[in-house]
């Protein structure tokens, strides 16, 4: 017959065992904001505005953050490396992960997008800015703006990059709201992901 000290020994490597499995579980998570996407094999965090959008509220799976890249997964199967380009993003690479991605869904009834004025739910769905947009809007609707041009999110003018050379700027008004935009292209086509 087995002692007591024998049965803590299995209790304690069942729960040991039962916690690794846990630990093994993939991490689900949805996207935060639209994160655009010409290349899935590399998606700088200087967050160019080229290619297609991969919409905010996309449920993916961690599959890596380490180095410089966070992998995830979507539910088709498609995979996604962002690439932590750090002299852009000035951030470390949690950070980035905590900017682009959300434990909660933004568009689950409650959610972060459904407190919104319909003109900017229709903003955000499109990936594009207009005049009159708040802040949090914009994160939504266009990403972060990278560090290096826009050190201070409570600043008055953001600056996004379009590509190497061309920028979009987004200056906002005393009230927090949009007050201009310059260089705004057409709205981006949307990937299609299932949900």
């Amino acid at each position: 017959m087995l002692g007591v000290g024998c049965w803590a020994f299995f209790f304690s490597l069942a729960l040991c065992l039962y916690g690794s499995a846990r630990d093994n579980e993939p991490e689900v998570y949805y996207t935060a904001v639209n994160i655009w996407c010409a290349d899935p094999r590399a998606i700088p965090t200087t967050n160019y505005h080229a290619g297609e959008i991969i919409p905010v509220g996309t449920k993916v799976t961690l599959k890596k953050m380490a180095g410089i890249h966070i992998v995830v997964a979507t539910d088709d199967g498609k995979t996604y490396t962002i690439l932590h380009m750090l002299k852009h993003s000035k951030i470390k690479l949690e950070e980035v992960f905590a900017r682009l991605f959300t434990v909660h869904d933004v568009l689950a009834p409650g959610g972060a997008f459904h407190k919104f004025s319909k003109e900017e739910q229709k903003a955000v769905a499109e990936g594009t800015i207009y005049e009159g947009m708040t802040k949090t809007a914009v994160l939504m609707a266009y990403g972060y703006p990278p560090s290096h041009r826009t050190p201070d999110l409570d600043g008055k003018t953001w600056t996004y990059w379009r590509g190497r050379m061309r920028t979009v700027a987004v200056t906002f008004g005393d009230d927090g709201k949009v007050e201009s935009v310059r260089g705004l292209p057409k709205p981006a086509p949307k990937k299609d992901t299932k949900r």
